[in-house]
């Protein structure tokens, strides 16, 4: 029995090395497989946040990163960008709002003093023109897309010089006459410097010119 068993002994050594062999392969295979799971829920999470700052960067804040409580702090991250995105949304829209506002006043300021006869001259608390009415631009020989942006005193002296001294006389409404040439004759012309009534320190005013 125990020749019989020695000469079979390679067909038994065969067969236990295929046994430990497949069992290693299953244990390797396992292992492989329990990496890549695990480096999946690690990585899945982060990789949607990469996803969704691009499309951010693109401009579209209408994205979200899913959250699942299991991924730990990389779920309290996910969260937290969702939020974030949630503000920038909202900010975004009191912007737009905002801007649509002005955009619908001017529209309108400018509706109202292109009918209106007398020149009326928008001034900066720094002395630059904001705007100006068509009756301005022909009484004053002034086209607005030169006049806007620049110093008032600059461009028309006898006017600044009255703007200059009503802004330091601190009244609300100053109101004095300067003779100059304008349009190839000498003329007479009646200018009223108007403080913002609203504003806050002296040196946030704007000023209204009506000439």
């Amino acid at each position: 029995e125990y020749r019989g068993l020695e000469s079979n002994r390679r067909s038994t050594q065969i067969a236990f090395a295929l046994l430990y062999l497949g069992l290693t392969l299953i244990i390797l295979l396992s292992a492989i497989w329990t990496g890549i799971a695990v480096a999946d829920r690690l990585v899945r999470p982060i990789r949607q946040l990469i996803g969704a700052a691009d499309e951010v960067a693109t401009g579209n804040l209408d994205v979200s990163v899913p959250v699942r409580m299991s991924d730990g702090d990389v779920a309290s991250l996910s969260d937290t960008f969702n939020k974030m995105l949630l503000q920038l949304k909202s900010q975004r829209n009191e912007l737009l709002d905002a801007k649509d506002l002005i955009d619908e006043r001017r529209r309108f300021s400018e509706a109202v003093l292109s009918g209106v006869s007398a020149g009326v001259i928008g001034v900066d608390p720094d002395g630059t023109v904001s705007i100006v009415n068509r009756s301005a631009e022909t009484m004053l020989a002034l086209p607005a897309e030169r006049a806007v942006g620049q110093n008032l005193s600059a461009m028309l002296p006898h006017v600044g010089r009255i703007f200059e001294i009503g802004r330091k006389s601190g009244k609300p409404v100053y109101r004095e006459q300067a003779t100059f040439y304008r349009g190839g004759s000498e003329r007479t012309f009646d200018v009223q410097v108007t403080v913002e009534q609203e504003a806050g320190a002296a040196g946030d005013k704007s000023f209204v010119v009506t000439v």
